[in-house]
C-alpha cells in the first residue's frame, strides 16, 4: 500500500517592494518538501511564475486565494499597484488613496 503524497498550495500574495521576502517563502517551501519528501509537497502559487494572456487584465487571471490551503500576505512600503483614473472615487468625490 503506497501513500499518496498531500500538496499543500501556499498563495503569495504582496508587492514587488517585498521580492526578497517572496524568495525567502519559495526557499522554505522548498526547504520542508525536501524534509517531508514522500509525505507532503509545499507548492507556492506567486502571480510571476504563471503565464497571462493580453486580451484582458492579468489580476482575474491569477488564481483564487481561496482555491489555496495557505494564504500567506507580505506587506512593507506598498499596498498594490496605483488604481486607474477611471476607478470609482469615494463618497466625498476623492479619488481612494
Amino acid at each position: 500500500m503506497s501513500a499518496q503524497v498531500q500538496i499543500v498550495r501556499i498563495f503569495v500574495s504582496s508587492p514587488v517592494d517585498v521580492t526578497p521576502e517572496r524568495g525567502r517563502v519559495q526557499a522554505a517551501a522548498a526547504k520542508l518538501t525536501r524534509e517531508y519528501a514522500g509525505l507532503v509537497e509545499f507548492e507556492t502559487v506567486l502571480w510571476e511564475d504563471h503565464f497571462y494572456t493580453a486580451d484582458r487584465s492579468f489580476q482575474p487571471q491569477i488564481a483564487e486565494p481561496g482555491a489555496c490551503d495557505i494564504v500567506l500576505s507580505i506587506f512593507w512600503t506598498r499596498i498594490g499597484t496605483e488604481l486607474p483614473a477611471d476607478f470609482p472615487r469615494m463618497p466625498n468625490g476623492q479619488p481612494y488613496p
